[in-house]
C-alpha cells in the first residue's frame, strides 16, 4: 500500500509542477489536465523558464548523484535566484516577486462557541486525512533510511504545529510528501534540521524577503520534480511483483486510487483495500495437508515439499488462521472431505493448531459439529500445538473434556507417534 500511495502522489506532484517549469497556466483541478494543458501549450512555452528549470534540475541531480552531503537543492535555487537577478531575467521568467514580510502576532481565533460546534466536524476530518498522509510518509522515509517512527510523536508533534500554525493565522500543519524527502535527502536526520529551518525561517521574513523577488518558479518545479521522482520506489514495487503478487495489487490499486480520486481520498482507497485482503484472508485461510520429510521428524506441506510421506490412515491437516464465524466452515467441509477422498479411509486426524492463534464462540461449535460428522464416520481427532488461550476456550466450551487428556500434543510428531502407537496396539 505504502509503495503505490508514493508513487501516485508523486506523479500528481509531478503533473502539479509542470506548469511552472514550462511557464504555461494549468487551471485543470486533476493532474491528468495539467499534463493536458501543457501538451496543448507547448507553441508558446517560455524557453527561457524551461532552460532555468532543466539547468536547476540538472544541478540538482549531479550533486545527489556524485555528493550528497552537499546541500544541492539550496546551492540549485541560491544558484538560480543569482542568474535571474545578474542578468535581469526577471521580465523573461516568471519570478516568485513580492513577498510580505515580517513575522506575524500570535493571536487567537475569532470565533463564536457557535463556530467551534461548526468547524469541529470538518476540523476532525481534516485532522484525520493530515495524521494518515504523515504517517505515510514518514513510514516511508522510515523504512528507507532504516529508522523507526513513532505514531504517538508524530501525532503529537502534528498537534502542536497544528496549534502554532492556528495562532499565526496560518493553514493547518501537514507532513509534505516532496519536502519531506527533499530534506531528507540533503541529509537532515535530527530535529537540527526543523531548529535551522525555523531560524532561517525568521531571518527570511525579517532580512531576506527582497531576495524572493528573483527566485524563479520554475527553479522550484525543477526540485519538486526531484523529489517527487525520488519518491517512487521501483526496487520495492519489484520485489513485491516478485515476492507476493497479492500485496502488488494492492499497492496497484492504491497508487490507483490516488491518481484517479486524488492524493487524501487515496489514503481512504488504500486502506480499503487492505481491509478487503485482510477479509479475503480471513474467509480464504491457508490450509495444507502435511506429510512426514524422509529421515526426519518434520512434517510440512504434501505440495510444496518434495519427499514428504503420509500415513496411511492418517490425515495430518494444517490450519493457518484464527477459526472465527468468517472460516469455520472451511474447516469442517475440508477435514471430511478429504477424509471422505482418503485411500487407504482415514482413521485418525491431526489437526496442526499453531496457527489458529484464536477461536471465536462460532468456530469453536464449527469443530464441535466437525467432531460429531467424525464420530459418524468412526474417525478420532486429536490436536497439536494448540495455543493457551485457544486450550481455554475449549476448556470454557466443554470440548477440552470431550476430546480428553490425551488428545492435545505439543508437536506433529508427538501425535503422530501416538496415533501409530495406538493402532499398533488395537491391531494385536
Amino acid at each position: 500500500m505504502l509503495a503505490g500511495y508514493l508513487t501516485g502522489s508523486a506523479v500528481v506532484i509531478s503533473a502539479s509542477q509542470l506548469g511552472g517549469v514550462f511557464a504555461v497556466p494549468t487551471p485543470g483541478a486533476h493532474w491528468w489536465q495539467k499534463v493536458a494543458e501543457v501538451v496543448a501549450a507547448h507553441p508558446v512555452m517560455n524557453l527561457w523558464a524551461l532552460l532555468v528549470g532543466v539547468s536547476t534540475l540538472v544541478v540538482v541531480v549531479a550533486l545527489l548523484r556524485w555528493a550528497p552531503r552537499v546541500p544541492g537543492i539550496l546551492l540549485a535555487i541560491a544558484s538560480a535566484t543569482a542568474v535571474v537577478a545578474i542578468a535581469g531575467w526577471e521580465g523573461r521568467v516568471p519570478v516568485i516577486g513580492d513577498a510580505p514580510s515580517g513575522v506575524p502576532v500570535p493571536t487567537l481565533p475569532r470565533v463564536t462557541p457557535g463556530d467551534v460546534v461548526d468547524l469541529l466536524g470538518a476540523g476532525a476530518s481534516v485532522a484525520v486525512l493530515v495524521f494518515a498522509s504523515s504517517m505515510l510518509t514518514a513510514g516511508a522515509l522510515a523504512r528507507r533510511d532504516r529508522e523507526r517512527v513513532s505514531g504517538r510523536r508524530e501525532f503529537l508533534g502534528l498537534a502542536a504545529a497544528c496549534a502554532g500554525s492556528g495562532l499565526l493565522q496560518g493553514f493547518p500543519a501537514n507532513a509534505s510528501e516532496s519536502r519531506s524527502f527533499m530534506v531528507a535527502d540533503t541529509g537532515a536526520r535530527s530535529q537540527m534540521a526543523n531548529l535551522v529551518a525555523v531560524g532561517l525561517t525568521a531571518l527570511t521574513l525579517v532580512v531576506l524577503t527582497p531576495v524572493f523577488r528573483f527566485l524563479p518558479q520554475a527553479a522550484l518545479g525543477a526540485v519538486v520534480l526531484v523529489a517527487a521522482a525520488r519518491m517512487i520506489d521501483v526496487a520495492a514495487l519489484c520485489r513485491l511483483w516478485r515476492v507476493r503478487r497479492s500485496d502488488f495489487v494492492l499497492a496497484a490499486v492504491t497508487a490507483a486510487g490516488v491518481l484517479v480520486v486524488g492524493v487524501l481520498p487515496g489514503i481512504g482507497v488504500g486502506v480499503a483495500v487492505s481491509l478487503l485482503e485482510v477479509l479475503r484472508r480471513a474467509v480464504m485461510p491457508h490450509t495444507a495437508v502435511l506429510g512426514r520429510v524422509a529421515g526426519h521428524a518434520t512434517w510440512r506441506s504434501a505440495d510444496n515439499h518434495e519427499g514428504t510421506r503420509t500415513v496411511p490412515g492418517l490425515l495430518v491437516y494444517r490450519f493457518d488462521a484464527p477459526l472465527s464465524f468468517a472460516n469455520a466452515d472451511v474447516l469442517r467441509e475440508q477435514v471430511l472431505r478429504l477424509i471422505d477422498e482418503s485411500d487407504p479411509p482415514a482413521r485418525e486426524v491431526v489437526l496442526d493448531a499453531e496457527g489458529i492463534v484464536d477461536m471465536d464462540i462460532t468456530g469453536a461449535e464449527t469443530l464441535d459439529e466437525l467432531l460429531d460428522a467424525l464420530d459418524d464416520r468412526g474417525v478420532r481427532m486429536v490436536l497439536a500445538r494448540v495455543r493457551t488461550s485457544v486450550r481455554t476456550t475449549m476448556r470454557r466450551l466443554g470440548l477440552d473434556e470431550r476430546l480428553g487428556p490425551d488428545a492435545f500434543h505439543f508437536e506433529i510428531r508427538d501425535a503422530a507417534a501416538d496415533v501409530v502407537r495406538r493402532n499398533r496396539t488395537t491391531t494385536s
